[in-house]
């Protein structure tokens, strides 16, 4: 009786039959499978929602993988195997830890999505399941990953729901205690059920969310420790519109005050003369463009190092404020200088100035092979992305007109941004910038006019490039000492010197030990024409020791 009970309750509470299901899995697959044969996809299986070819949980990919491995049993081996192919397909567009919200779209760090939706807390559930039916580690591991990068990301700001809010990251965590047992998740999916609390308790007032964020310590002794930190909403934007600012402060110190400095000066060597006022505008324009400088420099310095925690030293500051005022006031004294003379070749410098930094940029993307960047901003045309790409350009240009821009372009990455430390970059920008300084300062020496008849040319030539290379000083005791990520370089600037001096005096080693090598072949080559043919092995003993002396020197 008990089992034929059984029986009726199951039947009560089935929906499906087997057959039903086998039939929707079969109906699920063919669509799959011709969708990815008609639009040529390298994978058996794809699916598009409104013309988007979506890969989250709400409208993509994963869910319908997700449902056909729910029901595995019921599909034939052929069709099983397409479904793990596009299962692990689906695991190699992940992009740290996460997955954009449609195929081929490359996951911008400003507008990240971590949703149920859209993102790995909903395609975690795919990989869960995926290791529940095979019990293959990686399909845990991703799991975990997914995990790791909604605690990392936040609690979610669009509210308390399960699509986009708190709710789809507390399921994640929840999940994952029951995959793993570890007691870690239980303690994030209760953060979650707090926020839920806060939430209500505040009218829909959002203000009491938190994002936690992960960095990583300078490393000490070898070993570098991840800290969490909790940033509340109104800290998050006041951060967000202080990364803005630093971004509009660059702009408007290259692109307003550089040019507002040259001409001001330009004006005050041609009159003769320096008002109170200009004097002081002068002032304001290279204070405004050494600013612009060292808020691009600590902006390079925190791109290159997103995952560590970077605290930069006052004396680091005073370092850079150094290294920058005595670079751009030497750049911009002996471009006025150069100008004054010689107006129409000015022309001829800038434009080759101008067209070499703005077009670099653009050969290394063509050189490198790499398709157009789509992805910048979604609601730009391919036209209006050409028109944002050639004016991040112009500002790299307009910025190494005048000095180093310690952020360097590259399009062909997403973020636009090397985060790479080029030294040999670097040293060719000093070493061609002091040998251009050098050759308009002559120039200037050569042709000038009356008005410097009561300056003293030489020395101040002199001085203007004893000025450049105290840049350049204060630049390696900057990377030398107060760097705050020093600890990260593979080699030091003391080390590369050191190097380099070793290389120089290996080359200077060779090129002696050459010469009396050269003297010994000589001197034997006569010989040869002196001694008759019967004794002409009579110099090897001469040669032997020579050879000899050479490797005892």
């Amino acid at each position: 009786m008990r089992t034929h009970g059984h029986r009726e309750r199951n039947n009560i509470y089935q929906v499906l039959t087997p057959a039903q299901i086998k039939s929707i899995c079969q109906a699920i697959l063919d669509s799959g499978k011709q969708y990815a044969i008609k639009k040529r996809k390298p994978f058996p299986l794809m699916y598009s929602y409104y013309g988007t070819e979506y890969l989250g949980a709400a409208h993509g990919l994963s869910s319908i993988l997700q449902m056909l491995l729910s029901y595995h049993e019921h599909l034939k081996p052929s069709d099983r195997e397409l479904v793990w192919q596009s299962v692990d397909f689906l695991m190699e567009q992940e992009q740290n830890c996460n997955w954009p919200p449609e195929l081929g779209e490359t996951i911008e760090r400003e507008n990240e999505l971590v949703h149920w939706c859209h993102g790995a807390p909903g395609i975690a559930y795919l990989f869960a399941k995926a290791y529940l039916v095979s019990k293959k580690p990686q399909y845990l591991d991703t799991c975990i990953r997914c995990g790791e990068l909604t605690w990392q990301k936040g609690l979610l700001k669009k509210g308390p729901g399960i699509c986009h809010g708190v709710a789809g990251s507390a399921y994640v965590f929840l999940l994952l205690y029951r995959l793993t047992g570890n007691s870690k998740y239980i303690y994030r999916a209760q953060r979650c059920f707090e926020v839920f609390c806060i939430y209500f308790q505040s009218s829909n007032n959002e203000e009491p969310y938190v994002s936690i964020t992960k960095k990583r310590q300078m490393p000490k002794n070898g070993l570098s420790e991840e800290i969490e930190k909790e940033v509340g909403q109104a800290e998050g934007k006041l951060i967000t519109h202080r990364s803005a600012f630093s971004r509009a402060s660059v702009i408007q110190a290259f692109l307003g005050s550089a040019p507002q400095l040259t001409l001001q000066l330009y004006i005050s060597i041609i009159q003769q003369d320096v008002t109170v006022g200009r004097s002081l505008l002068m002032t304001i324009s290279l204070l405004s463009i050494v600013y612009g400088a060292l808020r691009c420099n600590i902006l390079a310095i925190k791109i290159k190092y997103d995952e560590y925690e970077v605290k930069v030293k006052p004396l680091a500051y005073v370092c850079i404020f150094l290294w920058r005022s005595f670079e751009i006031a030497t750049r911009v004294v002996v471009l006025v200088l150069f100008t004054s003379i010689l107006k129409t070749w000015v022309v001829v410098i800038i434009l080759i100035n101008f067209f070499s930094f703005f077009l670099y940029p653009w050969i290394l993307f063509w050189y490198s092979g790499s398709p157009f960047p789509e992805n910048i901003e979604k609601a730009l045309s391919r036209v209006g992305t050409t028109i944002v790409l050639c004016f991040l350009t112009l500002l790299y240009t307009g910025i190494n007109m005048f000095c180093w821009s310690a952020v360097q372009l590259k399009i062909d990455s997403p973020d636009l941004i090397s985060k790479s430390h080029n030294w040999y970059q670097l040293l060719v920008y000093y070493m061609m910038r002091f040998i251009e300084n050098a050759i308009l300062l002559l120039l200037w020496y050569l042709f000038k006019t009356d008005i410097y008849m009561y300056v003293c040319a030489p020395l101040l030539v002199l001085q203007l490039l004893i000025a450049y290379c105290t840049a350049i000083l204060f630049m390696l005791v900057f990377y030398q000492f107060f760097h705050p990520c020093k600890k990260l370089f593979s080699t030091s600037v003391v080390e590369g010197f050191q190097r380099w001096v070793r290389c120089f005096c290996w080359a200077c080693r060779q090129q002696k030990s050459c010469e009396p090598i050269g003297k010994a072949d000589l001197q034997s080559s006569r010989d040869r024409d002196e001694t008759p043919s019967s004794s002409k092995t009579s110099p090897e003993p001469s040669q032997l020791m020579n050879a000899e002396d050479l490797c005892s020197a």
